[in-house]
């Protein structure tokens, strides 16, 4: 026979049991609070700490406290089951009046201490594994979508019905109310027996506090789930705590977390554009409605697909569509009021087209004649890529520019007799007839 089989069966064993564990679960709360408390000694005890804790045994020391604090557990809870079955096998029938003599109120509200450090250490770890949530470095020129946690939701949405000169009433007297109510109840609850029947008068409010919370709680939690503009400020909060993230494992800078953001071009730059251009401009998610924009959008900036687009159609709703300047950016696709008979439309390079190859726009024949056609107009091609930017010389043109747009240049030696916007139309259509031919 076992040797320990008759010692846990026993009620004397079973109170052993339960008196070790007990003490080991009670040094786990008072060692964690020591822990915690390195934060008042500065950030670097803090970081030793953690530190201290990762490296013990070599990383096996944490797993050794889980798995010995898990059995305290058990054994506690398995325990306090045992010597509750016990005391009631002892005495089937209850005593029809009891009188307290010897037990105090710590031993008699015992079993109440093991669910709490139960839910503390669940808790605790709870948060060692997934830890708090971390955001970016607080901002207050940001427009973050903050919120309390959620034990504090119900605060949170009752202020919403109380707003002026009411907020006084949500912020102040209903808790205040609360908490005198709470801090009275053992003063009229003074009934002899632990009955719940004779002191429901005293729980009512109790009760009513309780589903008042649930109520609020699941109304703020609702009401963020429909509020669109919030679900996108919390997606953006949080891509931006997971960069913050990201650059401070690179290390942060003595002048802080914040200065760290403020001088990383991407988010700087995402910062600069919803300050300076998002009023007007649309890019991605940022800025206006695609209806109420007043200026370009910027989606595809300075691709060959926007650039094309902006050629052949720079009325349309995402290009000056919804702008002052509707009308005045003509399309190389369609003709003028007053254009001529001959006007020809022009494709922009490589748009459109499909073919790639040798017979597409882009093959060495065509861009080698191409070169040539325009060299004779004065417009240089480079001889890797074939494109507005990166092709055509526009120093010409702006030296004319500088002195008269439409006029041609003084001391000219060849004299031209057109102006300098005729010559352009020339040269664009001479490069466009050797493109396409």
């Amino acid at each position: 026979m076992n040797p320990a089989h008759p010692f846990l069966r026993s009620s004397l064993g079973l109170k052993i049991v339960m008196a070790l564990t007990g003490f080991i679960l009670f040094g786990f709360v008072i060692v964690h609070m020591i822990g915690n408390l390195q934060v008042y000694l500065g950030p670097e005890a803090m970081d030793a700490y953690g530190e201290f804790l990762r490296s013990l045994l070599h990383g096996t020391g944490l797993w050794i406290a889980r798995a010995v604090l898990l059995v305290a557990v058990l054994l506690h809870i398995w325990s306090a089951w045992r010597l509750t079955l016990i005391n009631r096998a002892a005495r089937p029938v209850a005593y029809r009046e009891v009188e307290r003599r010897e037990s105090t109120y710590a031993s008699r509200t015992m079993r109440w201490s093991g669910v709490i450090l139960l839910l503390l250490v669940v808790g605790w770890l709870a948060m060692r594994e997934h830890g708090a949530p971390l955001d970016a470095p607080a901002d207050p020129a940001s427009d973050y979508p903050a919120r309390p946690e959620w034990y504090f939701l119900s605060l949170f949405q009752m202020l919403k019905y109380f707003e002026g000169r009411l907020e006084v009433v949500g912020s102040i007297l209903i808790p205040g109310l609360a908490g005198a109510y709470l801090a009275l109840l053992p003063f009229w609850d003074k009934a002899p027996t632990t009955a719940l029947g004779p002191r429901l008068k005293y729980l009512a409010p109790l009760a009513g506090m309780g589903l008042g919370v649930v109520l609020l709680t699941f109304l703020s939690m609702r009401a963020d789930k429909h509020d669109v503009p919030f679900q996108k400020a919390r997606e953006q909060a949080s891509l931006r705590a997971d960069h913050a993230i990201e650059l401070a494992k690179k290390g942060v800078p003595p002048d802080g977390p914040l200065a760290m953001l403020r001088r990383d071009p991407e988010t700087r730059g995402t910062a600069l554009f919803q300050e300076h251009c998002a009023s007007c401009h649309r890019l991605g998610d940022m800025g206006p409605a695609p209806e109420k924009t007043t200026a370009p959008s910027l989606d595809g900036w300075g691709t060959p697909e926007w650039a094309a687009s902006m050629l052949e159609n720079p009325d349309a709703l995402d290009r000056f569509g919804h702008t002052s300047y509707k009308g005045d950016m003509l399309s190389v696709v369609k003709p003028p009021p007053d254009a001529k008979k001959n006007w020809k439309p022009m494709r922009a390079l490589g748009h459109g087209d499909k073919k790639r190859g040798a017979d597409g726009p882009h093959s060495p024949d065509r861009v080698d004649h191409a070169q040539s056609r325009g060299a004779a107009a004065g417009i240089h091609f480079s001889s890797t890529q074939v494109s507005c930017r990166g092709g055509h010389s526009m120093a010409e043109a702006q030296d004319a520019d500088r002195h008269h747009p439409h006029q041609p240049r003084p001391g000219d030696q060849q004299g031209h007799a057109r102006s300098h916007q005729q010559q352009a139309d020339d040269e664009g259509q001479a490069v466009a007839d050797a493109l396409h031919q």
